[in-house]
């Protein structure tokens, strides 16, 4: 799982709904084991659930060892090269 209740993230793929790419959530609820339901609606229509699955989703926070962005925990820092 990439996100846990509560988080902030964003929809970095999708295939059906491609409009909503880069648009950060707070999801909320993990439905069927593989979507999260989203604490607003994506369109503005509150009368149905909008579900985005989990791997569509990267969640937006640190990752508690002292590193500022989680990207950091896994990429090296860049260095500039000299030429």
């Amino acid at each position: 799982m990439n996100c846990k209740p509560g988080d902030l993230a964003v929809i970095v793929r999708g295939d059906a709904f491609t409009e909503y790419l880069g648009r950060i959530v707070r999801v909320t609820t993990l439905m069927d084991g593989f979507a999260w339901r989203t604490e607003e609606s994506l369109d503005g229509n509150q009368d149905y659930a909008i579900l985005v699955p989990d791997s569509c989703l990267r969640p937006l926070r640190d990752s508690g060892e002292g590193v500022k962005d989680e990207t950091l925990g896994w990429l090296p820092v860049p260095t500039k090269e000299i030429v």
